[in-house]
């Protein structure tokens, strides 16, 4: 072989193995995690065109930066993060990027964006026109998540729309994961996200999710009020019936009858005691009265009978004056009690078409001036005439205008209000007085916006029971009590100084405590004797309703209630370590005693941690340790507090007062709370 054979041999083993190497390069940059690609068509290996014409000309890039997912990276969620930057040839930025076969808009020369992948390894290829990247990952997903997205808890819809689009995905999808909304299957599609219609009810609506994939189960709970929404100041349909029986009218004449004593009715004549021209009053006596109310068709006849009536009197003449008593077996007047609504919702009271009878009228004069007993009678006579038909009018109107019964005050949560009622129509039988009303708060100072006041809207009356007065209240009342106070702030309490009052709920709730419940290292940040603060915040008023079991009384739903923990660190700034959100039922049952109302309570909580911005928590042993603490209010401190919140104040007229009372629950009219109620003297 020639010197220059070996020499073409030699450089052809060379050239050989100079191509063998750069060929081993380029295939070892294949099989790498990013491979980058030169000039490829329009239409990329990943079937997406992704060619874009800008100003009149075709875009092209000449580099695609990935920022994520990192090369070989491991991620823990199937929600994968794309973000990065394209340089474009030319200064012809392109408007789309292809990763996977889709769409992606760029801004100002970069992408960011979300997918989804299953669990398992992936390679992304994300290409632009003449130009692509691939880059490989995995996916360990770690536990399963709902998330939510429309709607959004403590949401308020009207009643206009039939039904509402429910919205969501779950985080760390896999196949094989199941969802129900309220019991009800829900469908996935490949990427985990949900798309569905809710049909809902008139009042808090909860939205109560389930997914489960192989042993793994979570839940969460979305609550929205629908409904009708009334304006703050809007009264009209709060209504309130209350029927007042001939059996109540009796034991006000008893309780009138038993009210008088000598003094006081002479306190009622004063302005007729001493001289009136040439009479003088100076005292009266009598042996007993009498006091009758007998409703009538648009009217009260009131009737007051007074039994051997004596007036001492002195009649002044030119020559000096004359002393005796005026005396009568029975004085009786009669006068009708008419009873107007005005203009402002108020009444007012009238008597008219009075009468007066002086049975045994007898003038009995010193003995020397009986002769004069002709003169001074007529005097006597008009003159005791004005004074009884004043007396029934200082009873009747002034005891029951003064008594300001449409205007009762109110103790919410140590603020204070008054419910008001407004007349709107009188009704007067011989049966007794039906007052027909509409209802409202004085509103608290507002510290939050809300867009109106749920109401359930009915304006049927119930009937009424037996008892000398059945009152028949719209549970709207309550509603509309409990919106103006989440609007006021008054449900924004810090709730641990309210179980501080319980040493052994107090115990439990320590930091060391919850540090070991919840599997976490609060102790590196709190004390071990550090204060938890749990503030409550109200995002939706309650909703109220009529109950019957297992007694009649009233039930509110729930929702929205949130719950922030915090607790001061070593500096002795407070920090947020846990926000959780309270739904549920809590019961609420009236009773009566002592002469006023009481009312004991039952709360079924639901807790679910909703954020932990600090650091991670066992979320399921916490959640149920505060319901457990919840629950246990309900026999505790939180009942006292209920209890004296709604305390109302009673009626004192003539002494009567409220000896009993007994609540109803109709069927046919449920969203009206009935109660009869006794009166009697204190």
């Amino acid at each position: 072989m020639s010197l220059s054979n070996q020499h073409s041999i030699s450089q052809c083993f060379q050239f050989f193995m100079i191509a063998s190497l750069i060929m081993g390069c380029a295939q070892a940059q294949m099989e790498s995690s990013d491979s980058l690609t030169g000039p490829v068509s329009s239409q990329s290996n990943s079937g997406v065109n992704t060619a874009t014409v800008v100003n009149g000309s075709i875009s092209s890039c000449e580099l695609i930066q990935l920022d994520e997912p990192l090369p070989d990276s491991i991620l823990n969620s199937t929600q994968v993060q794309v973000s990065g930057s394209v340089v474009a040839k030319d200064g012809i930025i392109p408007e789309f990027i292809g990763i996977d076969q889709e769409m992606i808009p760029v801004i100002n020369g970069r992408f960011d964006t979300t997918v989804h992948r299953l669990s398992g390894s992936h390679t992304m290829v994300v290409n632009c026109v003449d130009y692509q990247v691939e880059r490989a990952f995995k996916v360990e997903p770690g536990s399963i998540r709902i998330v939510v997205t429309s709607p959004e808890t403590a949401t308020f819809l009207s009643n206009h729309s039939a039904s509402i689009v429910v919205s969501g995905y779950i985080e760390n999808y896999q196949m094989g994961t199941t969802l129900t909304l309220n019991n009800m299957p829900i469908t996935l599609d490949a990427n985990g996200q949900f798309h569905t219609q809710y049909d809902p009810y008139n009042g808090l609506n909860h939205l109560d999710f389930v997914a489960s994939i192989d042993t793994q189960e979570v839940d969460t709970r979305h609550s929205i009020l629908y409904g009708q929404l009334d304006p703050f100041g809007d009264e009209s349909q709060s209504k309130l019936a209350v029927d007042i029986r001939q059996t109540a009218f009796d034991k006000l004449s008893t309780a009138i009858e038993q009210h008088l004593s000598d003094d006081l009715l002479e306190d009622m004549i004063e302005p007729y005691m001493g001289r009136n021209g040439d009479i003088e009053l100076h005292e009266i006596r009598y042996d007993k009265l009498e006091v009758d109310f007998m409703p009538d068709h648009d009217r009260i006849r009131v009737r007051l009978r007074i039994h051997d009536f004596g007036i001492k009197v002195t009649y002044h003449y030119f020559a000096g004056r004359i002393r005796g008593w005026a005396n009568v077996d029975t004085a009786e007047v009669e006068v009708d009690l008419k009873m107007r609504l005005t203009s402002d919702g108020n009444y007012d009271l009238e008597l008219e078409d009075p009468s007066v009878d002086l049975d045994g009228f007898d003038l009995d004069l010193d003995d020397i001036y009986s002769i004069a007993e002709g003169l001074v009678q007529p005097l006597v006579l008009d003159l005791g005439r004005d004074a009884l038909i004043d007396v029934l009018d200082t009873l009747v109107i002034e005891e029951l205008l003064n008594a300001d019964l449409l205007n009762q005050p109110l103790d919410l949560l140590g603020h204070q209000t008054t419910m008001k009622l407004a007349l709107t129509e009188l009704k007067l039988t011989p049966e007794g007085v039906t007052a027909l009303a509409n209802a409202g708060v004085d509103p608290f100072p507002p510290v939050k916006e809300l867009p109106g006041i749920w109401t359930a809207g009915s304006n049927t009356l119930s009937e009424g029971g037996n008892g000398d007065a059945i009152a028949r209240m719209s549970v709207d009342i309550f509603n509309r009590l409990a919106a103006h106070a989440v609007r006021g702030g008054l449900l924004d309490q810090d709730l641990a100084e309210l179980l501080g009052e319980d040493e052994s709920i107090a115990s439990r709730l320590s930091i060391a405590v919850l540090a070991t419940l919840t599997q976490s290292d609060l102790l590196s940040t709190f004390s071990a004797t550090a204060p938890v603060h749990i503030r409550t915040e109200a995002l939706m008023q309650p909703v109220l309703q009529v109950i019957d079991a297992p007694m009649v009384g009233l039930s509110a739903a729930l929702g929205g209630l949130r719950l922030n923990l915090s607790s001061p660190d070593n500096s002795g700034k407070d920090i947020t370590w846990a926000v959780l959100e309270l739904s549920g039922i809590l019961k609420v049952y009236p009773t009566f005693e002592n002469g006023q109302f009481k009312l004991s309570i039952d709360l079924t909580p639901r807790v679910e941690v909703i954020d932990t911005p600090l650091m991670p928590l066992n979320e399921n042993a916490f959640e149920d340790f505060l319901e457990t603490i919840l629950t246990g209010l309900s026999n505790g401190v939180l009942n006292d507090q209920v209890t004296d919140a709604f305390e109302f104040a009673g009626v004192d007229l003539f002494g009567l007062s409220l000896t009993d009372a007994r609540l109803n629950f109709d069927s046919a009219h449920p969203d009206f709370l009935s109660f009869a109620v006794d009166i009697g003297m204190r």
